[in-house]
């Protein structure tokens, strides 16, 4: 059955999480759409990171003085076709050739989109500095308050049922298993409700320990490539999601039919929402950090790193309201989490809930970077080879290999074992090099559970329009305080995700619609040798979701 867009407004009203975010949290969520109209787009050939690569793709890298022009200059990004040459305004999904080709839209291996709030045009090929977390209006972006208002917060809710859930969205790392549609068939006969809350931010904020910085500078130095003087992970554009999975509770069966015949869906209109079903499962999304993220800096792209975590909703492991579960938000970071307080920075290790065996390599790695002259001696998107002892080949099948039985983590997994195993033959004691020096561990600052006194626990909380005086009446029995309980801007109806160009041109492509924007949410910056500050695609939560169940 194909689900209407009421029917979708009552399913993101029935199970929309309560979102709770840290005191001190700068960056609430936005509505994306704010975000693209305030930015320019612009695009980018290879090499990525380089300034004299950037502009609308028609010049001259030679000749071309900076700055340079933008694909749309700021101020003027449409987002519907009736805007289109209003005041010079540029719709994206306008086809300036003629040719079925979305210049604006369309993003790939020679012509890279990106979209920009912070001001970086006019400091020159070798001036250019990623956002750094101690000066945010680097970017653009006041660091209190929200530069868009307490009063724009905005989540968008993408619905699917069992007819349209193989039809997610996917990216080269993240695809569906084979065979999903026939799996998920047998966990609900009846069918299901999957429910994904897109949290958008203007701004990530991350601190670096002390073996990622030291990775980034021998990179830097071995490639030439310039190097920030206080190396981050801070960048704009940041994407999180949270997935809800509900079974179909079924409808009734029709009279005479046979009794071994499951009965087919139902619509969620027909249900008395004191009678809606309790979820099933929940995941929650969160940005791999870590020397990981370095290793593969070539090859997989910054929206690759976002994993989901999920729960079952059976049982006491997840905190709710009635339907709705409890997640608290990292500071800064974003990343979510089921409960309150002071998290590991989630890396792609044995920490996360895989069936994975993933040795500690950052202790490994830092056992090399003082021969850093020698320690690479070619790096590309296909070979590492290490100073001493063996080679390591890397194909892109191999590192790829997870699309076939789960998309990125079984193939990022088998590729650090393999960077693993050769570097261990070159271990020699580690002296620390000449350049800046991190902590050794950087947690993920979640709302307190025992605030300072005076202090509240929370700063925004998140809730369901019907929902926030039975928040505000929770935290009262809990002995808790927030300094705001509010829910998002617009009705349900109005925040339903509707990958159509004329309306909602902002979304990746899917099975459905395989039209979108395609490009990165945030400045490329060019001192950044792993990808880890410019801005992200939008990740395929769907597709990690569905993956992530089936490899717990």
């Amino acid at each position: 059955m194909t689900l209407t867009l009421e029917e979708k407004a009552v399913l993101i009203d029935a199970y929309e999480p309560i979102v709770y975010y840290h005191p001190q949290e700068k960056f609430p969520p936005i509505n994306p759409a704010t975000f693209m109209r305030a930015s320019a787009m612009w695009c980018n050939k290879p090499p990525r990171h380089r300034l004299e690569s950037w502009g609308n793709c028609a010049h001259d890298p030679e000749e071309t003085a900076f700055p340079r022009a933008p694909l749309i200059p700021l101020g003027q990004l449409k987002l519907t076709p009736e805007e289109h040459g209003i005041d010079g305004g540029i719709w994206i999904g306008n086809q300036p050739t003629g040719d079925g080709f979305y210049r604006y839209l369309a993003d790939n291996e020679e012509a890279g989109l990106f979209l920009q709030r912070g001001d970086w045009t006019g400091r020159g090929p070798n001036d250019v500095q990623p956002p750094d977390p101690g000066d945010l209006m680097f970017a653009g972006i006041a660091a209190e308050p929200s530069p868009f208002g307490a009063n724009m917060v905005h989540v968008w809710a993408d619905v699917r049922d069992q007819d349209t859930a193989p039809l997610v969205p996917q990216s080269t790392t993240a695809a569906l298993p084979p065979g999903i549609a026939n799996v998920m068939q047998i966990h609900y006969p009846r069918g299901y409700w999957m429910i994904t809350y897109h949290y958008f931010y203007a701004y990530h904020e991350e601190r670096l320990i002390d073996c990622e910085i030291d990775s980034e500078w021998a990179r830097a130095r071995i490639d030439e490539e310039p190097m920030h003087v206080l190396p981050h992970g801070t960048y704009e554009g940041e994407w999180q999601a949270v997935t809800v999975l509900v079974p179909n509770p079924g409808a009734p069966p029709q009279q005479g039919s046979p009794t071994h015949v499951p009965p087919g869906p139902e619509s969620p209109l027909n249900i008395d929402p004191e009678d809606m079903p309790q979820p099933d499962q929940i995941g929650l999304s969160r940005r791999a950090r870590g020397v990981l993220a370095n290793f593969v800096g070539r090859t997989a792209q910054p929206e690759d790193l976002t994993f989901m975590v999920t729960r079952s909703f059976v049982g006491t492991d997840v905190a709710r309201i009635d339907r709705h579960a409890k997640v608290f938000v990292a500071r800064g970071t974003h990343n979510m989490y089921f409960e309150a307080g002071q998290q590991t920075a989630p890396k792609l290790d044995n920490a996360l809930p895989y069936q994975v065996d993933i040795p500690d390599i950052c202790e490994d790695y830092d056992s090399v970077i003082d021969e850093w002259q020698g320690w690479i001696q070619t790096i590309d998107q296909t070979r590492f080879r290490f100073r001493k002892g063996r080679e390591v080949s890397v194909g892109l099948n191999k590192i790829f290999m997870g699309i076939a039985v789960g998309g990125i983590i079984g193939g990022l997994f088998g590729f650090v074992t393999s960077v693993h195993e050769g570097v261990a033959q070159s271990r020699r004691t580690f002296d620390p090099p000449e350049w800046p020096q991190g902590p050794e561990e950087v947690d993920d600052e979640g709302p307190p559970v025992t605030p300072p006194e005076g202090q509240p626990n929370f700063g925004l909380v998140l809730a369901p329009a019907a929902l926030v005086e039975a928040v505000e009446a929770d935290l009262n029995v809990l002995g808790q305080t927030a300094q705001q309980v509010s829910s998002p801007e617009g009705e349900a109806a109005e925040r339903v995700v509707i990958r159509d160009l004329q309306r909602q041109p902002w979304w990746q492509p899917d099975g459905q619609s395989p039209v979108g924007y395609e490009g990165r949410w945030g400045i490329v910056t060019e001192r950044d040798p792993f990808d880890r500050r410019s801005g992200s695609k939008i990740p395929a939560f769907e597709a990690v979701f569905l993956n992530s169940l089936f490899l717990e």
